[in-house]
């Protein structure tokens, strides 16, 4: 069974924003940077979607977040999620801050936009109702931030409606 892509543009904005979030990551070698999708670490799962035996598992898995970072200095592991957003609806960011934290705890959104990219606890999101918390340069430089933002800005501006 092949997953049909109902929206193509925004499924290729989000390989994008995730390959950013891992080159970006990587290039700053604070971190181990882990693809968390069941589609790149178990492709058996990914074939066996329609066994009844494996339906809960998968979808546990099929909702992960989509990476997890591991501290090179002993400082911490995150979960994220990686998301753009042109215009964030704080609505639906707030659902998945929600489901998140429901099934997998403490876990993070690295949410990028035209101009910033923000990286919270799905815990703080809950609670303020807002994404606040700018990516720290302590994870990743200013330099390093604005040489992916513009090359994000390159990418998902080639991919706008005319």
């Amino acid at each position: 069974m092949k997953n049909i892509i109902l929206n193509p543009e925004s499924f290729i904005k989000g390989k994008i924003v995730e390959t950013i979030f891992e080159l970006m990551f990587e290039e700053n070698h604070q971190y181990v940077v882990i693809r968390n999708g069941y589609e790149y670490k178990t492709p058996e799962l990914a074939q066996s979607l329609s066994h009844p035996d494996y339906r809960e598992t998968i979808a546990y898995l099929r909702n992960a977040p989509d990476f997890v970072l591991i501290s090179r200095e002993g400082k911490g592991a995150y979960l994220v999620e990686v998301k753009f957003r042109s215009n964030i609806d704080m609505e639906k960011l707030i659902e998945t801050a929600t489901g998140l934290n429901a099934k997998y705890g403490q876990s993070y959104i690295f949410l990028a936009t035209h101009d910033k990219f923000y990286f919270e606890s799905c815990k703080d999101i809950m609670d303020n109702h807002s994404i606040t918390k700018e990516l720290p340069i302590e994870m990743v430089p200013k330099e390093l931030q604005e040489k992916y933002m513009k090359l994000l800005n390159e990418f998902i501006v080639a991919y706008k409606k005319p």
